[in-house]
């Protein structure tokens, strides 16, 4: 019998997001409550688990929005510690220079973000991802002009 081991998790960490994109596949939206989210101390039982089948997973930490976790940084912190290779999905908005610094003090390896690039269908961009002034989601300029060591997608 052949054992599988995921090589790729990606944990919607919450429902909680700053924004309402069209094309999210979540129900994830501003103001969602935080009362179903895994604690700090089971979110770590959850990483015990997934090295106990697999230390070198590929762990995607999203949402939502998880960067309106308070413990973001802990937690990727704990699962570098396992051994695994961190990234984080986020609409980019939140993220601000000083957490792109904190997130290598270990932790995360990358960095995923949701856009609405031009080429999307018109309907799906008017009504996808913008930050509270109408702005379009893009990479954050704190990843980027000081070499940062996270890519963005």
């Amino acid at each position: 019998m052949t054992t599988v081991r995921p090589y790729t998790i990606s944990w919607n960490l919450t429902q909680r997001c700053n924004q309402r994109c069209a094309h999210c596949y979540l129900s994830a939206f501003p103001g969602a409550s935080a009362a179903g989210e895994l604690s700090t101390a089971e979110c770590f039982r959850v990483m015990d688990e997934i090295a106990a089948v697999n230390p070198d997973v590929l762990l995607i930490l999203t949402g939502g929005e998880p960067l309106l976790r308070t413990d973001l940084f802990d937690l990727g912190a704990y699962a570098a510690d396992k051994g695994f290779t961190v990234v984080l999905g986020t609409n980019g908005f939140l993220l601000k220079q000083q957490q792109a610094e904190a997130m290598g003090n270990p932790g995360f390896r990358g960095r995923a973000s949701a856009s609405t690039p031009p080429t999307l269908p018109a309907t799906m961009r008017s009504a996808g991802c913008r930050g509270r002034g109408g702005e379009r989601s893009r990479p954050p300029r704190c990843c980027a002009p000081r070499g940062s060591p996270f890519p963005s997608t």
